[in-house]
């Protein structure tokens, strides 16, 4: 029995190996962006409560200054017409209030005034632009990182199977001592030795018609023999 011994090529990009670096980036990158979303809100939450804090610190020292003093300083003001109305209809006391940009404090200093200050929000905005330049560039360079990995891991698991794929074809092609089973304890080893018992089975099966085959036609030319031989003369009588 003989056949081809080579197999075709695989093009790379219908190959294992880029499937498995590819599936392995798009997860680095999956968990890239959950990771980073959760740093993002916490870094958001956290600049926005220091933001505050040091607007109630800044307000604090502004109406101890104009209560004394009658003065205002700290950027702070009076009934402030850009004041957002939550603030100037706020039943209590002290409020704040963040609308994005800017960061307010106020506090009622009596029925008609409000004393107020606020914050510019941009310094925190620019941080969270760097944080997530600096996330996006750690996201690309891990994933860069886990699609070589997995290229050479899928390199690796594709080398054993190619290799394992031409012993079984060169056992099709009638080399009975070829083996394909592959070193290990995966599924790539599990599969090519699975492929030595099939051929090993196979090439018994095949040893026992060879033997049959071979005794039936022996049987089968034995009766023709026996007919085609001369008959015993028998001896002359007088």
């Amino acid at each position: 029995m003989t056949g081809t011994t080579t197999l075709p090529a695989v093009r790379w990009w219908q190959s294992l190996r880029l499937r498995i670096a590819a599936g392995v980036a798009l997860v680095a990158i999956g968990v890239s962006v959950v990771i980073g979303a959760v740093v993002d809100n916490a870094a958001a939450v956290d600049g926005r409560e220091r933001l505050r804090a040091q607007a109630l610190d800044r307000l604090d020292a502004a109406v101890v200054f104009y209560d004394s003093r009658g003065a205002l300083r700290f950027g702070a003001a009076v009934n402030d017409p850009a004041l957002p109305s939550a603030l100037g209809e706020a039943s209590v006391e002290q409020v704040t209030f963040f609308d994005g940009q800017t960061m307010y404090a106020a506090r009622w200093l009596n029925s008609r005034e409000v004393l107020s200050v606020r914050l510019s929000g941009q310094e925190l905005a620019d941080q969270r632009n760097e944080l997530r330049w600096a996330w996006g560039r750690a996201a690309a360079l891990g994933a860069a990182i886990a699609a070589v990995l997995g290229w050479l891991v899928g390199t690796w698991l594709s080398r054993r199977l190619r290799a394992g794929a031409q012993a079984a074809v060169a056992i099709a092609a009638g080399d009975p001592q070829r083996r394909a089973a592959q070193p290990g304890r995966d599924e790539v080893a599990l599969l090519t030795t699975a492929l030595d018992r099939m051929a090993l089975a196979l090439q018994h099966r095949l040893e026992i018609e060879r033997h049959f085959t071979a005794d039936v036609a022996h049987e089968l030319r034995s009766p023709v023999t026996d007919s085609s031989a001369p008959p015993n003369s028998c001896p002359a009588t007088r």
